[in-house]
């Protein structure tokens, strides 16, 4: 009952601006019930010109972009294509999600840790370079195939 309450009253993301307190709650409430139905609104509330719509907007869909973020760096573990190493030294917070999403997948801890290099712990070597290396064990521990490797 609460869902279809929500669905009927919830796409005014407006009213997350409202004055009333107890109306920017309901408002709240009647979004996050719709779950991720809730996106196409909230999407939009995070461009409004309410600094107050635009904050309950982003905690709306925190765990959403979260869950996507996981996915992008599954997808980099799993993908047989090689990521370029800068843009991937220079994704601090992708490199963490990446390692936390490697050891889930059962790769190494020591493997996992050359993700996400230490730069003063690189002094022998570029810590991109370091950080691709950590990425090309891990793929090779679940048994990700390159996309330069031929089976033929």
């Amino acid at each position: 009952m609460s869902f279809v309450f929500a669905l009927l009253f919830a796409p005014d993301v407006g009213r997350l601006g409202h004055p009333d307190f107890v109306t920017r709650e309901r408002a709240e409430w009647a979004l996050s019930t719709l779950g991720i139905w809730a996106l196409p609104f909230t999407a939009e509330g995070l461009t409004h010109t309410s600094p107050e719509v635009r904050q309950r907007c982003a905690r709306l869909t925190a765990k959403y972009r979260s869950f996507a973020a996981d996915l992008k760096a599954a997808a980099v573990l799993l993908g047989p294509w090689e990521p370029d190493p800068w843009a991937l030294w220079h994704d601090e917070d992708g490199r963490h999600r990446l390692r936390r999403v490697a050891v889930g997948a059962g790769c190494s801890h020591w493997a996992a840790d050359q993700i996400t290099p230490d730069a003063s712990s690189c002094w022998w070597y570029p810590p991109h370079e370091v950080c691709a290396s950590g990425l090309r064990e891990c793929r090779r521990q679940p048994g990700v195939t390159p996309s330069w490797f031929s089976p033929w």
